[in-house]
């Protein structure tokens, strides 16, 4: 299954036809399962806020993703969410009035927002005559990690990447836009210091580019990895993450099973191509790996139902062996050495995230159209269950995305019918 903007048809071929799947099971958490409910009963379950953005999205005849919404990310300060669609706009929240206030394109003139003026509008078309642009699905999306100035940068099916300042909720400022001329671009991610942007995708190549923030330029200095000599990865890069300690480290997990970790201070000429070391046993199918905040672990959410979640504790890393998790936990949060589990059960993540705090990991399940939000355990190893956000229409759905705020305070989830949810977190922290 290939878990980028377009590619995800394959795993989701039955919404094609629009037929139900009677076998996808409900999800329940299993009686008495470690870890899959709180110490004062069963898990318990937090009203969503939906926004509803149907209005405004217009519908391409794409039975399987409509309107869909492939990626979402939280602002530094969290009062910013942003989502990258289908229909080619990126669509920014408010997330204390749930309004959304701005509607941006990298293809086209955006509409105009509800509540807010936005760059171009469209002009000179009737409602009744306006039809549908050539579009390029927006794949994923990363604030520029600055609790100053809101930068926004998102990447599309074209192989564009662009870049917006939207610090005033007024007027939106285009700031950059570039062709990488690599196709298909589905993962990026910007250094702590913010001096480099990584992108990734079709090409299986990590892209390294150096980052101006004043003037929004970015340079192509050097890629990592090699598909022809086979160093790195071997097939589409669906997710990347930067080590928050270190502005030299990144990590990349694509659709061969792996996920590599490159230190960019590693090898001259060459060997620069190198990765310093692999995980071994993901499946990941998104943007689902994610570093704690000392770069001591790696999270990563593979799509399958066995050891679905998993930790990796990075001090051991080897480059002449993979690295095998540390703790690995089905999408109940149940251990994966529990006797008690039902083979086969899962919800098939897509997407997931973790928080800067290390508490809340939120994850985005394809097969029952699930989010589930998890607290890990810091005084012992263990996840739970504390929050769920079922999509409206479950039969012949999929929750594709997945976000949590760094504070930990807010999650929100997006699904193939376009709603955005988010969930109130803050009696955890």
């Amino acid at each position: 299954l290939c878990g980028s903007a377009m590619s995800v048809a394959r795993g989701l071929r039955r919404l094609h036809s629009g037929a139900d799947d009677p076998s996808a099971p409900t999800f329940a958490a299993r009686p008495g399962a470690p870890h899959s409910a709180g110490a004062d009963g069963p898990r318990r379950r937090h009203r969503a806020t939906t926004v509803g953005i149907s209005t405004d999205i217009q519908s391409p005849g794409h039975k399987a993703y409509d309107s869909a919404c492939f990626a979402l990310r939280f602002s530094p300060c969290g009062t910013r969410l942003a989502g990258g669609f289908f229909d080619g706009c990126v669509r920014v929240f408010d997330t204390g009035s749930r309004r959304q206030i701005h509607k941006l394109s990298l293809t086209e003139a955006p509409a105009e927002a509800a509540g807010a003026p936005v760059v171009g509008t469209w002009t000179g078309f009737a409602v009744e005559d306006w039809k549908m642009p050539e579009m390029d699905a927006v794949t994923n999306l990363r604030w520029v990690p600055d609790d100053q100035q809101l930068l926004l940068a998102a990447v599309d099916i074209s192989g564009t990447v662009g870049m917006w300042d939207v610090s005033s909720e007024a007027s939106p400022r285009l700031v950059s836009k570039a062709a990488m001329g690599s196709g298909e671009l589905t993962a990026m991610t910007f250094t702590e210091d913010r001096g480099k942007l990584f992108l990734a995708g079709l090409d299986s190549t990590i892209k390294v580019c150096d980052f101006a923030q004043g003037s929004g330029d970015l340079r192509l200095a050097y890629t990592l990895g090699s598909r022809l000599s086979g160093e790195g990865h071997l097939g589409k890069v669906l997710g990347l993450a930067a080590d928050p300690s270190s502005p030299s480290v990144v990590a990349s997990a694509g659709l061969d099973r792996r996920v590599c970790l490159w230190d960019i201070r590693a090898g001259r000429g060459r060997r620069r191509h190198l990765p310093v070391g692999c995980l071994r046993g993901t499946e990941v199918a998104g943007d689902s790996i994610a570093f704690s905040a000392d770069g001591r672990m790696l999270f990563a959410a593979s799509h399958r139902s066995l050891d679905a979640l998993q930790f990796f504790d990075l001090r051991q890393l080897s480059a002449q062996m993979p690295l095998s998790a540390s703790e690995s936990y089905a999408w109940d949060a149940s251990p994966s050495e529990d006797e008690d589990g039902v083979p086969g059960f899962g919800c098939m993540p897509l997407s997931a995230g973790w928080d800067r705090n290390n508490r809340i990991i939120v994850a985005a399940g394809e097969k029952d159209a699930l989010g589930l939000v998890y607290r890990r355990r810091l005084d012992e190893v263990g996840l739970e269950v504390i929050g769920t956000a079922p999509l409206a229409a479950r039969r012949g759905g999929a929750m594709l995305a997945a976000a949590v705020a760094d504070a930990g305070h807010l999650a929100a989830f997006g699904g193939s019918d376009g709603t955005v949810q988010i969930v109130d977190l803050s009696k955890f922290n």
